[in-house]
């Protein structure tokens, strides 16, 4: 199972960096994650405002309830250390009811950080509760994997099977991504593997692919293409675009 956590700045970095080994969430009632992480599942961490920028797999879980000052004390006596919280913590939580804690193993850093819509004020979202969601989080993933998505046409196979993401999802600005990794495979064939043929062809089916996908969107994908070019490919010259009708 997956698990969106939203976390201040500091405590992710403290993930990110080893230093934070058990996550620890305290409510007033039975809100997620309690009784609803299990050890092996997978937790992304979202900055607070910001983007997603990594995750780790559960260790142990532990769930707590009907607590007391006298059971926070002990859960603070115990694991103090590896939660690394800030000072007025314990004094924001001394009325809470129920906690979990969430051993951190595995952790992974995004080299490119998913931007994610997110409206409402939930800290943790258990991703399959939200019909279409879990989904469209793996899609967002895709986009922001640059190896995973090395391979275009894995990623049109799964557009063409999750139709429903193609009618939710920003059509225009999934074209221009697609167009602009299209870009770097160019890019990558031109300068690096210029005499590899398979390389051209691999390339070439790539594009055919995204206009039949544009085409069946109703996206011109030409235009786009050119608005692309000009806004990130200035050394491109006029007399180039021209060519593109």
């Amino acid at each position: 199972m997956q698990h969106l956590a939203v976390f201040d700045k500091g405590y992710i970095e403290k993930i990110l960096a080893g230093k934070k080994k058990v996550e620890a969430r305290f409510s007033k009632f039975r809100f997620a994650p309690f009784k609803k992480v299990k050890k092996g599942d997978e937790i992304f961490l979202k900055k607070s405002g910001g983007k997603v920028l990594g995750k780790f797999t559960a260790g142990s879980v532990l769930s707590f309830e009907n607590l007391n000052v006298r059971k926070i004390t002990e859960i603070r006596r115990k694991y103090e250390k590896d939660l690394k919280v800030d000072g007025g913590f314990w004094e924001m939580k001394k009325k809470s009811k129920y906690a979990t804690l969430v051993f951190i193993k595995d952790v992974e850093k995004f080299p490119n950080p998913i931007a994610l819509d997110k409206h409402d004020r939930r800290s943790w979202v258990v991703l399959s509760d939200i019909p279409g969601y879990s989904s469209k989080f793996q899609l967002s993933l895709k986009f922001s994997d640059r190896d995973s998505i090395s391979n275009l046409t894995e990623l049109i196979k799964f557009l063409k099977k999750e139709k429903k993401i193609v009618d939710d999802y920003d059509l225009r600005d999934m074209i221009l991504k697609l167009s602009a990794e299209v870009g770097e495979l160019s890019k990558n064939v031109s300068e690096k593997r210029s005499n590899n043929d398979t390389a051209k062809f691999e390339l070439a089916d790539v594009m055919i692919q995204l206009v039949n996908i544009s085409d069946r969107l109703g996206v011109d994908l030409f235009e786009l293409t050119k608005k692309r070019i000009q806004e990130c490919h200035s050394k491109i010259s006029l007399d180039k675009l021209k060519n593109i009708k």
